[in-house]
């Protein structure tokens, strides 16, 4: 584990071909709306061993939106 990048923490990292990955830090930066395979849960899980470092804490931007927290992006 790496201070900000969780993306490799994925199971599935190295055969990943999402482009705007929800574990990446830069999530939300990108046009592209390939969908993450990992699921929810397990990215939230992941996404919580790296406090501060994710916008969406894990989550898509749509999931983060159904939660409450529309346009109160960090």
């Amino acid at each position: 584990m790496t201070s900000d990048t969780p993306f490799y923490d994925c199971p599935h990292y190295r055969a990943c071909k999402v482009q705007n990955c929800p574990l990446s830090p830069y999530y939300g930066n990108s046009q592209k709306s390939q969908r993450c395979k990992l699921e929810k849960d397990h990215r939230k899980r992941i996404a919580a061993l790296y406090p501060d470092v994710l916008k969406y804490g894990g989550l898509t931007k749509a999931e983060y939106e159904k939660l409450g927290h529309e346009g109160d992006e960090q």
